[in-house]
């Protein structure tokens, strides 16, 4: 997927800098989605990093957007549980876990 999320968030930042360029401002949806996008492409930095308390604060805010994402739900679940669990935050972890069952 991080290859389409990069491609979606090129996508949308063009979007952005054209209705910019036309003097109009970006919808506040618009801003919401590129705000997701970008916080689901630095996770992969961060774990790499070893923060996985970055990344799992991170995918939390992406969780909380994850009717943005339907088709990719519970990946980005899965991945949140795995990183709360990896950073300590387990009751996040539980309330995520008890989401993504749902989902499938």
């Amino acid at each position: 997927m991080p290859a389409l999320a990069q491609a979606a968030r090129d996508q949308v930042l063009s979007v952005c800098c054209e209705l910019q360029r036309a003097g109009q401002p970006a919808t506040p949806g618009l801003l919401s989605t590129l705000h997701l996008v970008h916080c689901y492409l630095l996770v992969r930095t961060l774990v790499r990093q070893g923060d996985h308390l970055g990344a799992a604060r991170l995918l939390l805010r992406v969780a909380d957007g994850i009717a943005a994402f339907p088709k990719h739900a519970v990946a980005i679940l899965t991945s949140t549980v795995i990183e709360c669990h990896r950073a300590g935050l387990h009751g996040a972890a539980q309330v995520r876990y008890i989401r993504m069952a749902g989902q499938e």
